[in-house]
């Protein structure tokens, strides 16, 4: 699916916070979106959408860190700034711990928000990235059978053919042929690359995700 142009994805439960919202994307250049309850947000999200999430942190319904944490949960390439009226250092911490750009005080500097925005518009860049990376590897990863899996595990703990062989109760020549069908299919040619690439795979993508924010 083709995605949209970057853009500013407003979730608030009043008017003027998504027109607000909208004033300072739109001046910024970029699409803007509003959404009146994360209900509706997640009722149109699809694969798509390309940009960050603005979201007030109290909410009718879903609030605005169940919207940080279902983005989370499912490796959503969306960086969110979060908003609220009652911010405080304690709840600071917390959201930028679980993953967000930044937490504005509501009513919220016009300068701060577009400071904001244009962070997570880098951040986004980064998280699509990565996500195309790691959905490249896991099509290549997946057309592995059973039997070549049982091999890539073995390579991948440093073990030589003739051991894989005798731990699988398979002959030398059948291990050979499994490695060989192991890096046709996930287009590498050196066990390095490939434990690199296993490595890549296992680690923690969300954690990856999400920490970018920390980095900027």
């Amino acid at each position: 699916m083709t995605s949209l142009p970057k853009t500013v994805y407003a979730i608030d439960d009043e008017e003027l916070g998504r027109e607000s919202i909208q004033e300072v994307a739109e001046s910024s250049k970029y699409h803007c979106l509003t959404f009146h309850s994360a209900e509706e947000f997640f009722e149109c999200l699809n694969s798509s959408y390309s940009g960050c999430v603005v979201v007030d942190v109290r909410l009718g319904g879903v609030s605005g860190i169940e919207v940080l944490q279902f983005l989370k949960n499912h490796t959503i390439p969306l960086p969110v700034i979060m908003l609220s009226r009652y911010s405080s250092t304690e709840l600071a911490v917390d959201v930028m711990k679980m993953g967000a750009v930044t937490l504005l005080e509501k009513p919220f500097k016009s300068h701060a928000l577009f400071e904001a925005i244009q962070r997570a518009m880098t951040v986004s860049k980064k998280m699509e990235q990565v996500h195309t990376t790691l959905h490249d590897l896991t099509a290549r990863f997946s057309q592995l059978v059973e039997s070549e899996n049982q091999v890539l595990g073995l390579l991948v703990d440093g073990k030589p053919n003739k051991q894989i062989a005798q731990e699988l109760g398979v002959s030398l020549r059948t291990v050979e042929l499994r490695r060989h069908k192991i890096f046709e299919k996930t287009n590498t040619d050196s066990i390095a690359v490939l434990v690199k690439l296993v490595m890549q795979l296992n680690s923690n993508e969300k954690s990856t995700f999400f920490k970018m924010s920390e980095t900027e």
